[in-house]
């Protein structure tokens, strides 16, 4: 079954450890459509989103969200700022268990 968690940085965003993004209000749930981030590195899926501290609109890959929700930050590497690695190499399979 899928699990689902809450963004921290993104009031109202949802991300799942299959790598699916939802934004969710009181009545209301819209799957969001991931784009292609094509980078120097190669090419990730992204999702518009925007921060709640800020009200700005921004790109965020999907393999961050998923990162940040389901990954755990050992407490020597707080602050750091950490690149998710996809395990088998494919940048757009962003389920939990491909990331590290």
């Amino acid at each position: 079954m899928e699990e689902w968690k809450r963004v921290n940085r993104f009031r109202r965003l949802e991300v799942s450890d299959l790598g699916n993004v939802r934004a969710v209000w009181p009545h209301k749930v819209k799957n969001l459509k991931p784009m292609e981030m094509k980078t120097t590195v190669g090419s990730y899926l992204k999702v518009s989103v925007t921060d709640a501290a800020t009200g700005k609109s921004t790109q965020i890959g999907i393999h961050n969200l998923v990162a940040e929700a389901f990954i755990p930050i050992p407490e020597d590497m707080q602050g750091v700022r950490l690149e998710p690695n996809h395990n088998d190499g494919d940048k757009h399979n962003n389920r939990k268990d491909n990331l590290e």
